[in-house]
């Protein structure tokens, strides 16, 4: 009798331990998970620094003529009357 109930404890040990390590939502899962949630929070982080960038062209674009007058020079290669423009070689 105590060792049918020895082995059945252990057997039921064995399988606590399994479903705690490798089940769905076991150490291994939420391991995985946090390693994620890390991952999308640098992600997000690049992508507000970014937003921030724009913003602040959007904002130096609102403010005058001197930004938007720069970004058509450098995206469009626009240039003023009487003006060489002089580009070098890559």
């Amino acid at each position: 009798m105590l060792k049918s109930f020895s082995f059945y404890f252990i057997l039921a040990l064995c399988y606590l331990q399994y479903s705690l390590w490798f089940s769905w939502g076991g150490w291994i899962e939420v391991w995985h998970m946090q390693k994620e949630v890390v991952h999308i929070q640098e992600k997000n982080q690049s992508i507000k620094l970014a937003n921030n960038f724009k913003k602040q062209q959007i904002e130096d674009l609102k403010d005058g003529d001197e930004g938007s007058e720069d970004l058509a020079r450098i995206k469009l290669g626009m240039i003023k009357a009487n003006e060489i423009l002089v580009k070098p070689k890559n």
